[in-house]
């Protein structure tokens, strides 16, 4: 869908369980998350907000999402997930993504929505964003993966679209035990050089001392020994503010760290 200055919104979700009451939670958490991209909210706090007002489900049921948005001006995808498998990316810029710190899904009562990526999407890139059907359909003994996705996406002319996809995997499966959704966007302007890549990620009290910050900085390609020293400013932030935000911008071979205190998303819907 259209959002301000040329851009555009999208979302790809698995709500667990099947009939009316995974239609329920499809029907109440897309409408949220498409106004809070109209909004004005990135895709993480999207996420976040989402999280917070679906709490915990009482009938146990979860959702997995990511949520996107294009920037074909700037040549940018900047996508969060919730416990849903990454796009798959193929093309100028692409690059093996950073699961460390993953979020969590939506439902289960865990703070979602603390990850971010943008990600050059400049001229020829293309950007797969499916379920984990498409990845868990077998071959014999053999997962498809994201691997064989990733080579059929990258060979893919212009005029293959995400329903050609789907005929692939159903071709090359034997079993395809869980429903498949594949969303396909290829960037046909803007720039045509790959820019940098930014990884983000939300710490609060209760990431202090634990081990997924560093892992997370380590993913990213931050030297070991500057580290420490981000994560000691960070948990000074925390005390201050209540949570920082560790922002990687990862360009080359290298990598650069800034931290700050999120500022506060203000949310036009409630």
């Amino acid at each position: 869908f259209e959002l301000s200055g040329g851009r555009v919104g999208l979302f790809v979700g698995d709500v667990s369980g099947h009939g009316r009451e995974a239609l329920e939670s499809t029907s109440s958490l897309r409408p949220a998350l498409r106004g809070h991209l109209e909004a004005g909210l990135s895709p993480r706090a999207a996420l976040a907000s989402a999280g917070r007002a679906a709490g915990i489900d009482p009938s146990g049921r979860f959702t997995t999402a990511l949520v996107a948005v294009h920037d074909p001006a700037s040549g940018t995808l900047t996508y969060a997930q919730a416990g849903h498998p990454p796009p798959v990316l193929v093309g100028p810029g692409a690059h093996e993504p950073i699961t460390v710190a993953s979020s969590a899904p939506i439902g289960v009562g865990l703070r979602t929505g603390k990850r971010q990526t943008t990600v050059p999407l400049p001229r020829g890139a293309s950007a797969c964003f499916v379920t984990d059907g498409l990845l868990e359909a077998r071959a014999g003994d053999t997962l498809l993966g994201r691997e064989w996705l990733q080579s059929v996406v990258a060979a893919f002319g212009p005029l293959d679209s995400a329903e050609a996809l789907l005929d692939r995997v159903f071709d090359a499966a034997d079993l395809t035990a869980d429903d498949m959704t594949a969303c396909l966007i290829r960037a046909v302007d803007g720039p045509s050089a790959a820019g940098p890549r930014i990884e983000e990620l939300e710490l609060a009290s209760d990431d202090v001392g634990a081990p997924a910050p560093g892992r997370f900085l380590e993913a990213c390609g931050v030297p070991a020994e500057a580290v420490e020293d981000v994560l000691v400013e960070a948990r000074r932030l925390i005390q201050q503010a209540g949570k920082a935000l560790l922002t990687v911008r990862i360009d080359g071979d290298g990598a650069s760290v800034t931290v700050t205190a999120p500022t506060r998303e203000a949310l036009a819907t409630t």
